[in-house]
């Protein structure tokens, strides 16, 4: 399968990202579950280091007080501080000399590997048996390897790939970060508790129908009752009204 790619209206942040990657891979395989970072968010914890270190090593200097601990705040901002430096420094080198190249092309997936074609002839491949994984997030696709190249595309063609990798390496590791994903198993999750409620809904419909039926029987059992006591009670009476009746006619005859 050939995709066309062009990564060039928005290059900083796919390559920042891709970075992020590639950098911090081991990082992004232990933990499925976290949403991935780029380089330069990654390099954050080293910025806070060096506010942190400077801040308290101002303090104690200014207080003129536990000279070991000042001493030790000095090298701790000065180490921080060299390895922000260089942690931006070589991104930035790395970036600047990517920049200027060209970022379209053809990546080629196929039973043999990945092929990278860019539109200047540049082509770059690697066998399935040097690629570790394939990372989807939002922005974009990327796969890793055992060796330092790597490959990445915009993520508008991730049904491409997911299609052309389950037909040729069907086993690859895939790690899906896409915040929408999320989003869709949160839904997911929601539709399969609406139907539980609408079962168990349906189950206290079906209960509250059933009592309601067997207070109806009832009621109708205690009104066929009432009649017939009231028929009974009418019928008693008048067997007694005709009992009364005959007896006077007796009397009548025997007067006679």
């Amino acid at each position: 399968m050939k995709i066309k790619y062009n990564l060039e209206y928005n290059y900083f942040e796919f390559y920042n990202e891709a970075q992020g990657i590639v950098n911090f891979k081991q990082s992004v395989y232990k933990n499925e579950y976290r949403p991935i970072k780029n380089y330069t968010s990654n390099g954050a914890s080293l910025v806070k280091l060096t506010a942190i270190s400077f801040i308290l090593m101002v303090v104690f200097m200014l207080i003129k007080k536990e000279w070991f601990i000042t001493k030790l705040l000095s090298f701790i901002f000065a180490a921080s501080f060299a390895l922000t430096f260089i942690f931006y420094i070589i991104f930035i080198s790395f970036y600047n000399t990517e920049k200027n190249r060209c970022h379209r092309g053809e990546l080629t997936i196929n039973k043999n590997g990945i092929l990278d074609t860019s539109d200047d002839g540049i082509r770059i491949g690697l066998p399935w048996h040097l690629i570790e994984a394939l990372i989807i997030t939002d922005k974009i696709i990327c796969f890793t390897s055992k060796t330092m190249t790597f490959f990445f595309i915009e993520s508008t063609h991730v049904d491409e790939v997911l299609e052309a990798v389950h037909t040729y390496e069907k086993d690859l590791k895939i790690i899906d970060k896409r915040l929408h994903r999320s989003v869709k198993i949160d839904e997911h999750a929601d539709k399969e508790a609406k139907t539980i409620n609408d079962e168990q809904h349906s189950e206290e419909s079906t209960s509250d129908e059933k009592e309601k039926e067997s207070v109806k029987v009832e009621e109708k059992s205690e009104e066929k009752t009432e009649l017939f006591s009231e028929a009974k009670d009418e019928i008693k009476k008048d067997i007694e009204a005709n009992d009364t009746e005959v007896e006077d006619k007796i009397s009548e005859l025997e007067g006679n």
